[in-house]
């Protein structure tokens, strides 16, 4: 190749992490953000400082980039690191099931294997077979060390040359608490000089930095569902039209601005999330102030209107749709990174790699090529040997020093303005087959959306009435919040993982707080999972006449509660060794709702013993939290949580079973019309101390609709 000709080649790293915040419970439910935090997001870019002649281009979600302050100030409990950082005498059995259930969720042959420990932890893991009953019996030692080790696994390089972690590495095992917090502060040490890096690399003109729209929404679907039927006409769609091109914009404003902010610099390309495009979205980045984007080469080929062809000629060189140019990844030499050298030793995968760029640089027709590799720049190093940074550093020096090749970014090669070809029309589409099918069109999927245009129009008719004032901003950032496309990813058949529930419940926490937010109550389906294989077997059995039981707390009459409805316990997403509620009745008057609750062990013991305290929330028909616990003369206290005052009009008892009343009309049933059916959606919650150890049903509701004398009349039979 001669020197004219020489290759130029964007190497493109997307850095990306959902919000695993509930904004319900404040807390981080996943980990994830954290631990790429430990490894990738440093030891990336600082490998880009550390090889002479690199310019790669590190696409930053500014949805991480909120996420990573969040850890850097301590702003919000991981759950994860709370229960990392406890004391093994202090767990809970439940706790203790939550380790073994979920620290050990790596991948097994590049971060278990490897370390003698930590696979020994694992293997008496698995001797306790899926359905055995009982803890399995893990020292408090063990399960220190797996504390520790959850945390090692994910150390990348440069946290590995820190001496307190090499240390801890030479140790292996018997760790301590001091260990654990060796480790804590190192790792919150690192995850502090990320943003520093990039702005210090940027000004040093060693890295370029990009965007994604805010929270990683799919900009087409936003701006229309109907642009899904460009790339597959028979797709079936919701039941609503999703139409809001001012979310678009929305996201890819803020977006730029936020990650411009943090760099110190304006960015001006974006690879659109899922390198997700349209025409229209075009529109809205361009007039936005973005210069280049990236996406894949499926795109490029479906808006010719023809087959590949040439290929490789087409996409090595970007095109130019409006004031935007369009850098077309070459999906062969991204995938080979992505999904094929992961096995392979790196050396080796890096001379192949460039063998096989010099090749498709030879066939290119144009005269200075351009080839984009984008990819992943954290997910796929989980199954490369050393967390994949030996590879990466090898393929920047053999790209360094080879001179057919010049490391370049976008903003270079447009700094040069050079003549582009010209796209009038992009066909939307992603990078994944060229579809949106990953994020719509699956039942599930459709669910989402539907549930999402309800909520984003109760959002519109709020806006439209409230023009200013801090709750807009945070309204309007909740919502955007609950158009990642991540959410959908996860629904229904296509993509799975050991999370799908806990992604579910995100994006339901999401909308859910949209509702609280605008005073209104959340939609009785949003208490559920979207996916019926994700939702406990909870059948709820009607009650089939009206009763008024005696409030005792004893076992004391068969026929007692014999026409209540019911609904038993049952084991969802994640194994209990320990089940608290066993079952709920419940019953209902003329007045008063009755409610029974049935536990393992006497609710006495629990409560006197174990300090146990129980919780109702209700969703319907009106939102109220009761709180049961014991009052000062081991009676049955009875407390409305908002406001917090005594419930003087309930009843109740605690001995083998808990039973108690609670008026109909407080809970919003007219007194007048009992008889009309009014829906009351509740859940139980049961905790432990002050902190919750259990949820009933587990993931679900107890859903039944109260009757009046009717009920009587139509089962008079039974």
């Amino acid at each position: 190749m001669t020197a004219a000709r020489r290759c130029r080649v964007v190497l493109l790293w997307h850095m990306h992490q959902p919000s695993y915040r509930s904004p319900v419970s404040g807390q981080y439910v996943l980990p994830w953000v954290l631990m790429h935090a430990l490894r990738d997001y440093h030891d990336m870019p600082a490998l880009a400082a550390g090889v002479e002649g690199t310019r790669p281009v590190f696409n930053l979600v500014p949805g991480l980039l909120k996420q990573i302050r969040d850890y850097e100030t301590l702003s919000a409990p991981d759950n994860f690191l709370l229960l990392a950082l406890k004391d093994p005498p202090d767990l809970s059995p439940r706790e203790k099931q939550f380790l073994l259930d979920n620290f050990f969720v790596v991948q097994p042959e590049t971060m278990l294997k490897p370390y003698r420990r930590y696979s020994e932890l694992a293997d008496k893991a698995r001797t306790y077979v899926a359905g055995q009953s009982g803890l399995p019996r893990f020292s408090n030692q063990e399960l220190a060390d797996l504390q520790v080790w959850f945390f090692l696994t994910w150390s990348g390089r440069t946290l590995r040359k820190d001496e307190r972690v090499k240390a801890l590495f030479a140790k292996g095992r018997d760790f301590s608490r001091e260990d654990k917090e060796l480790l804590r502060d190192a790792g919150f040490e690192l995850l502090r000089r990320i943003v520093p890096l990039h702005r210090e690399l940027v000004e040093q003109g060693r890295i370029e930095v990009s965007a994604s729209p805010m929270y990683h929404p799919i900009l087409p679907l936003l701006i229309n569902t109907n642009s899904a039927r460009e790339a597959v006409p028979d797709i079936q769609l919701p039941a609503g039209l999703f139409a809001f091109p001012e979310d678009a914009a929305w996201h890819v404003e803020k977006g730029l601005k936020l990650v411009s902010d943090e760099i110190g610099r304006p960015v001006v390309g974006m690879w659109p999330s899922e390198g997700s495009v349209s025409t229209e979205a075009l529109k809205i980045m361009g007039g936005c102030g973005v210069k280049w984007i990236a996406t894949d080469e499926k795109l490029l080929h479906a808006s010719l209107g023809s087959g590949p062809g040439d290929r490789t000629s087409l996409v090595s060189t970007p095109w130019v749709s409006g004031d935007t140019a369009i850098f077309f990844r070459d999906t062969v030499l991204s995938d080979l990174i992505g999904f094929v050298y992961s096995r392979w030793k790196p050396d080796k995968a890096a001379s192949h790699f460039v063998q096989e760029l010099a090749k498709a640089a030879a066939a290119s027709r144009q005269d200075r090529p351009v080839f984009t590799i984008a990819m992943d720049g954290e997910n796929a190093w989980e199954y490369y040997l050393h967390g994949g940074m030996e590879f990466v550093e090898s393929l920047y020096r053999k790209l360094a020093q080879d001179d057919r090749f010049e490391m370049v970014s976008p903003t270079d090669v447009l700094a040069e303005n050079p003549p582009l070809p010209r796209l009038d029309r992009v066909v939307a589409g992603s990078w994944i087959d060229g579809t949106f099918r990953t994020w719509i069109g699956d039942p599930v999927k459709n669910t989402a959306w539907e549930h999402l245009l309800s909520a984003r129009t109760a959002v519109a008719q709020h806006l439209r009435k409230n023009h200013g004032g801090a709750d807009r901003a945070e309204l309007q950032d909740l919502m955007m919040r609950a158009e990642a496309s991540d959410w959908f990813w996860w629904f229904g058949k296509g993509h799975s993982s050991p999370y799908d529930a806990e992604f579910d419940q995100l994006f339901r926490d999401h909308l859910h707080a949209i509702y609280l937010k605008l005073h209104m109550r959340p939609p009785e389906a949003l208490s559920r999972p979207l996916d019926p294989e994700n939702r406990d077997a909870v059948k709820c059995h009607p009650p089939v006449h009206l009763i008024s039981p005696r409030i005792t707390g004893l076992e004391d009459g068969y026929y007692k509660w014999l026409s209540s409805g019911y609904v038993e316990a049952h084991q969802g997403f994640s194994h209990r060794p320990e089940v608290l509620i066993r079952e709920l009745r419940f019953a209902f008057d003329l007045q008063k709702l009755y409610l029974k609750v049935i536990t393992g062990t006497p609710i006495r013991e629990l409560m006197e013993e174990r300090g146990v305290t129980l919780q109702l929330h209700f969703v319907l028909p009106r939102t109220r939290d009761v709180a049961v616990s014991l009052g000062r003369r081991k009676s049955v206290r009875v407390a409305s949580m908002d406001p917090p005052e005594v419930l003087r009009e309930a009843d109740a008892a605690a001995g083998s079973v808990l039973e108690l009343s609670i008026p109909l009309d407080w809970l919003g049933v007219p007194k007048r019309k009992p008889h009309t059916g009014v829906v009351v959606d509740l859940h139980l919650v049961a905790l432990r101390k002050g902190r919750e150890v259990e949820r009933f049903p587990q993931s679900s509701s107890v859903v039944f609709t109260v009757r009046g004398e009717d009920l009587d009349a139509e089962n008079w039979h039974a």
